[in-house]
């Protein structure tokens, strides 16, 4: 994770728990590596709930993660926002019924990728703009 990345994500999960958001993780990788990741840059204290690929039967593009967080939340899909790197995480939180917010990292996203995006932004602090 490059420096600028975790500076914005840092300001977006300090924003959120000031405005008190419940923020949940829905990652396809396991649940020891992600532990591991979130520790190591400092993160993990700010999410409420984590959702990992191997507490799950269904990988993404399935709903079946976004569906398990919110559950675990306590919050109806609908009214939960989801962030996606890649087409198949946001296509699993469209299909959870959830607002697939687009925010591409390397790739450009495609037409169909835009067309299920509740809304592309160019970088993390434009979802407190976005929630303003």
């Amino acid at each position: 994770m490059n420096r600028d990345y975790l500076e914005k994500l840092l300001e977006l999960l300090e924003y959120l728990k000031e405005q008190h958001f419940k923020i949940a993780i829905a990652t396809s990788s396991s649940l020891k590596n992600t532990m591991n990741h979130l520790n190591e840059v400092g993160i993990l204290s700010y999410f409420d709930v984590i959702v990992t690929g191997d507490l799950v039967k269904k990988a993404k593009p399935d709903p079946e993660i976004y569906l398990t967080a919110s559950q675990k939340l306590v919050i109806e899909p609908q009214e939960c926002y989801a962030l996606e790197d890649s087409y198949h995480g946001l296509k699993a939180a469209y299909y959870a019924g959830m607002k697939a917010i687009l925010i591409p990292d390397i790739k450009s996203p495609s037409e169909e990728t835009l067309k299920i995006a509740y809304k592309k932004l160019d970088n993390l602090l434009e979802v407190i703009e976005l929630l303003n």
